[in-house]
């Protein structure tokens, strides 16, 4: 949510050839805000930053989240505007190996198709079932027997980014967004459907389905290895 204003601040003083990287959730709009505030050669990148597995639940954030190996068995993702300059690639590349991950290329559009499923939509599910459960007129009483399922599934980390910032971000990348909660709705009426019309079988089909693809994206994020 401060990336608009803090490029307008340094625009008067990036020096021509400098690459500029970020790791916001929206990779278009920020690309067009460079285009639109930044004098011309002036290169930008957006990077989608995938940690170790090892750390994927850690609570820490910020500097207290720092370890030398962040980025062991992960991946960067690095999104260029057509016309981007190898070097500029090559830079951001080249920064990726460093850190330990492996380079993973992308198109801007596509970039954003895949953080507004695997970054911005579980936290504004998060959210909804935040406010649906303490909007609850028994949620005096509610929150005396919450337990695991809703610590786990309204954790601190699904929201760190914080408020602004997760509006800022759905609001900048609106279409995928819509997309993606459209399909979210789809199979929350499929639930619903199922458990009104007591259909056991279509409900047992669907959450198995559900914990099986869990446990499968488990072992392959826990492994890395993604060639295979």
């Amino acid at each position: 949510d401060q990336i608009h204003a803090t490029l307008k601040i340094i625009a008067q003083d990036v020096k021509a050839d400098a690459v500029i990287v970020d790791t916001s959730p929206a990779k278009v709009a920020v690309a067009a805000w460079v285009k639109e505030l930044l004098p011309e050669k002036r290169h930008y990148l957006g990077l989608i930053p995938a940690f170790n597995p090892l750390y994927i639940h850690e609570q820490a954030q910020g500097i207290e989240a720092a370890n030398a190996d962040l980025f062991k068995k992960g991946l960067m993702a690095i999104a260029a505007p057509p016309g981007t300059p190898g070097e500029a690639i090559k830079l951001a590349a080249d920064l990726t190996t460093l850190l330990g991950a492996t380079p993973f290329f992308v198109d801007l559009a596509e970039a954003d198709g895949m953080m507004a499923s695997a970054h911005i939509l579980p936290q504004l599910s998060a959210a909804a079932l935040i406010n649906t459960i303490t909007g609850q007129p028994g949620w005096p009483d509610i929150r005396k027997v919450t337990g695991r399922p809703f610590a786990s599934a309204t954790a601190p980390t699904i929201f760190q980014d914080g408020s602004a910032a997760l509006r800022e971000a759905a609001l900048h990348n609106r279409e995928n967004i819509l997309r993606v909660l459209d399909d979210m709705i789809s199979n929350l009426t499929g639930l619903r459907a199922d458990i009104a019309q007591e259909k056991s079988d279509d409900l047992k089909s669907r959450l198995e389905g559900a914990f099986e693809g869990q446990l499968k994206w488990r072992k392959e994020r826990s492994a890395g290895d993604w060639h295979a």
